[in-house]
């Protein structure tokens, strides 16, 4: 193109060749901006490929993602189609690799960014189809852009048919990055990205391409029936994680991939977490791992010991929004509350390299924060300050504090995410009254979610509008429902609700999506939807130990038991002095078949806790799993409130007389009503087939969910009216 105008656009020198046109620098006049303007080639006389090269503008700009190049306008101008472009400043991933191999840690981090752009266009429908490092832009900011999308294709979402400009069978890509799928011409999805992807990274990392071949006929005979070689063939350095997530994504078989790029991107971003960011980037050795130990409250008002709690809380969480961190949950450090221990022993005892302390002292509406950031091997400050301020300031400085926190650790907010921009309290009052309802809600307990709710409500009363009560009352509701403090059919309703309605004020809130979550899964029997929730919910921070919980408890309900363990390591890793976390853990080890490491892990949580109730509750659960039903039984004796549970193991162990007298006690509802799958339970075991239906159909009614998490190895998940039940909730796997 010699020409110097075209339209309002000033053109410039020639940028390169897409994969359907040349595509050349510009200026919009009217706009005063760079632009890339893309020329459909010499075939511009085909109908076809004009209609794709327009398709091709008119997919990537219906993706609305940072990491996605976007595009301003598209049409013909005197008789030429183009496409108007965001000018992107930096090189292709195909340059950068002729300088060879990428640190794994670096090439990881690209490929989460690309995971991020492409979950986008897979929601809308596009899958890209001609995914290689040309196509992939690091930019001079850091981040990546991906481009070209002239090869998209939309598929069926919903009700709507999209549109294929490629004719049935017709084979379209880059051979060498084309999935086998592709390369056969047969029907596609997002999966076929995943696999090219999965080319990129082992490439990436290794810098060979795992089925290069002499010549590109015997390259796609290899995609199509070799198997890749394992990346520490050619980097032995590469961690076993990064490795298992590059073959599953080179899986040739699609069911055997990973089901979506956000599988891919969830899995890469926690093992980034801390394997990844540990090694991504030059910091002192042990400056990333940190506890905030219970401010103490300075203030002449006793009473005020929850304001120091909550504002203990809100750092902690603004810290842990942060994947670079590794930050203790709340519940293991409020056992350190006025403890006499040193910062070294606090340090050592939860592992972690970092301790901040601090002080708060309220009067009227000023609050004085004081804060400490101790290094636990030398026991020096490394950082502190005072804040003298208007409690207005609250949320500027608790975010002041997470950032400089983060300078002090020599990392900082960007490197995965950041954290909220630190907003003023719409109201005073009504934040004191939502501190005071987290502060009750912990202790998750009737009475104090009864307490946690009356503040909520009066906060709320006093700012309509202000989000987090809301979150906090969808949270208060879903536990009353889940720990049958209050009528299920009536605490789920509320909670999501009030969840919804917190959404509605601020979508940018994860906990209202933990508390969805849960009303999904323990009342409507919404067993993707709640894997939708929790998701998203992990997505808006990542480091949220409740939704990691519920991220297992999910996982196992859709018989995922290994993915479920998986993500109860994860939360007890953030949490690990919470008994709930720590009997989740060995739970989900028992789940999994491994008793003895799940007793082991109970009997720690004990000797930290005693009279832990999750944890006593749990414990005869791998003795049930070891067919010691004599020791199972030994314990439950020990504990009213596991009646029924404790008739299903006596029947169990083949001692009829015992489990029917049990039976007889609990269906007389002196202890309230029955917990109808486990009444089933018993009857299974004892023979009584009549019994064990009508008791299906009773647990039914009620909405009880305890047979969707029974193990796989259990009893109950091999009798036909079992998993006939389990069918009619929606459970067919």
């Amino acid at each position: 193109m010699t020409r110097t105008t075209f339209g309002r656009y000033t053109m410039l020198p020639q940028l390169g060749q897409g994969g359907m046109g040349a595509v050349y620098l510009a200026i919009d006049t009217v706009l005063g901006r760079k632009v890339a303007l893309k020329f459909l080639s010499a075939q511009e006389g085909d109908p076809t490929l004009r209609d794709r090269f327009l398709l091709e503008a008119r997919a990537a700009a219906s993706i609305d993602h940072p990491y996605i190049c976007k595009v301003y306008e598209a049409g013909e101008l005197d008789g030429e189609a183009f496409i108007a472009m965001e000018f992107v400043e930096g090189q292709t991933l195909s340059h950068r690799l002729t300088s060879g191999a990428l640190a794994w840690p670096e090439a990881t981090a690209i490929v989460i960014e690309v995971c991020e752009g492409l979950m986008k266009a897979h929601d809308r429908g596009i899958v890209h189809r001609d995914l290689k490092p040309s196509n992939i832009m690091l930019v001079a900011d850091g981040h990546v852009k991906v481009l070209d999308f002239g090869l998209a294709k939309r598929i069926h979402i919903g009700d709507q048919t999209m549109t294929d400009l490629t004719g049935a069978g017709m084979v379209v890509g880059t051979p060498g990055y084309m999935s086998p799928e592709q390369l056969s011409g047969r029907t596609l999805d997002h999966r076929s990205d995943v696999f090219s992807l999965g080319v990129i990274l082992f490439e990436m990392v290794t810098a060979v391409h795992p089925f290069k071949r002499p010549s590109s006929i015997e390259t796609m005979g290899a995609i199509l029936h070799e198997t890749p070689p394992s990346l520490t063939r050619y980097k032995p350095e590469a961690p076993g994680f990064l490795d298992t997530a590059v073959q599953r994504m080179l899986a040739k078989d699609v069911h055997a991939r990973y089901a979506s790029m956000r599988e891919v991107w969830k899995d890469l971003r926690q093992a980034s977490s801390s394997a990844l960011v540990a090694a991504a980037a030059p910091v002192v050795s042990g400056k990333r791992s940190i506890a905030v130990l219970p401010f103490v409250n300075m203030s002449p008002d006793p009473e005020q010991e929850y304001f120091s709690d909550g504002i203990t809380e809100d750092i902690i969480n603004h810290l842990s929004r942060v994947p670079a961190f590794k930050v203790v949950a709340r519940t293991s450090v409020r056992r350190y509350k006025n403890s006499d221990k040193s910062v070294a022993e606090i340090g050592r005892e939860l592992g972690v390299e970092n301790i901040l302390e601090g002080s708060v002292r309220r009067a009227g509406n000023r609050i004085r924060i004081t804060t400490g950031l101790v290094e636990v091997a030398s026991e020096a400050q490394t950082w502190g300050k005072i804040y003298d301020r208007d409690l207005m300031d609250i949320f500027a400085i608790q975010s002041d504090v997470a950032r400089n926190i983060a300078e002090a650790l020599q990392t900082s907010f960007s490197v995965f995410g950041k954290p909220p921009a630190p907003e003023r309290p719409r109201n005073v009052e009504a934040y004191s009254l939502y501190l005071r309802g987290r502060f009750f809600i912990q202790k998750l307990t009737p009475d104090g979610l009864n307490k946690g709710i009356r503040f909520f409500e009066q906060a709320i009363a006093i700012d309509p509008l202000d989000a987090r009560s809301h979150a906090g009352l969808a949270e208060a509701y879903v536990n009353q429902g889940h720990f049958t403090y209050a009528p299920p059919s009536e605490a789920f309703p509320r909670g999501k609700a009030a969840a919804l309605r917190a959404l509605e004020l601020d979508p940018t809130l994860a906990e209202p999506h933990t508390s969805l979550a849960l009303a999904k899964l323990f009342y409507e029997w919404d067993w993707q939807g709640a894997v939708g929730s929790i998701e998203r919910a992990i997505e808006l921070w990542p480091n949220n130990v409740d939704a990691a919980v519920y991220h297992s408890w999910t996982l196992c309900v859709l018989g995922r038991q290994q993915d479920s363990l998986a993500e109860a390591r994860r939360a007890f890793e953030l949490d690990p002095l919470s008994s709930m976390v720590s009997s989740n853990l060995a739970w989900a080890l028992a789940n999994n078949g491994c008793f003895d490491e799940s007793l082991e892990q109970l009997q720690r949580t004990l000797e930290f806790e005693p009279n832990s109730m999750p944890a006593l509750a749990i414990m005869s659960y791998p003795y049930i799993g070891k067919k010691m039903y004599d020791e199972a039984i030994r314990y439950l004796q020990k504990w009213k409130w596991r009646k029924t549970q404790l008739s299903a193991v006596l029947a169990l162990a083949g001692r009829r007389e015992e489990a029917l007298a049990i039976l007889d006690e609990v269906l007389s509802g002196a202890d309230g009503p029955p917990c109808w799958s486990e009444v089933a339970s018993t009857y299974l075991f004892l023979g009584e087939r009549e019994k064990l239906a009508e008791s299906l159909d009773k647990a039914y009614a009620a909405r009880e969910y305890m047979l969707a998490l029974a193990a796989e190895w259990s009893p109950e998940k091999k009798d036909p009216l079992v998993l006939q039940h389990l069918r009619r909730m929606g459970l067919d796997r």
